[in-house]
């Protein structure tokens, strides 16, 4: 038999504070964050099959390499800051799901350009509570960001099981 799954359009927007200071690997990036509609709104399995993260920034910050997402039913209890050392602590455990690696910044196109990220076929089932997932961006390498408050707009697409 085959089993017909609905599709999920997940989004969040990440405001990176109006600063400059240098982001060390494994720093949270822009705080806890919620991707609204990723799932049914009861709640239930869900597989995320892409993430697309478009950034608000005309040039790729010198060192700006990999994110890793981690993903929680809740919002994380731990609450860490934008530019603050990522941990799962024990008060996280319970809520915390997965996480996604290898999340690849590039600069698209030449002269007037975006930085965006895209990984396609991740294929990772999890269990939303409510049709919302919550989650920490966070870098996996150094880089200093532009002195202006930045966005980066995130779009997580899944199917439900």
């Amino acid at each position: 038999a085959t089993v017909q799954g609905y599709g999920y359009h997940g989004t969040s927007t990440v405001t990176r504070a109006a600063n400059q200071p240098p982001y060390t690997a494994n720093d949270v990036v822009g705080g806890a964050l919620t991707i609204a509609t990723v799932g049914p709104t009861g709640g239930g399995e869900i597989f995320i099959t892409n993430l697309n993260i478009m950034m608000n920034i005309t040039a790729l910050p010198a060192a700006m390499t990999t994110f890793s997402l981690y993903l929680y039913n809740v919002t994380p209890p731990s609450a860490i800051a934008d530019n603050s050392p990522f941990t799962l602590g024990s008060g996280d455990r319970a809520s915390y799901l997965r996480r996604i690696t290898g999340i690849t910044a590039v600069l698209l196109g030449t002269g007037t350009s975006s930085v965006g990220c895209q990984l396609d076929n991740i294929n990772l089932q999890c269990k939303t509570l409510n049709g919302s997932l919550f989650a920490y961006l966070v870098t996996d390498g150094a880089f200093t960001p532009a002195a202006n408050s930045e966005t980066y707009s995130m779009v997580v697409k899944s199917v439900g099981v």
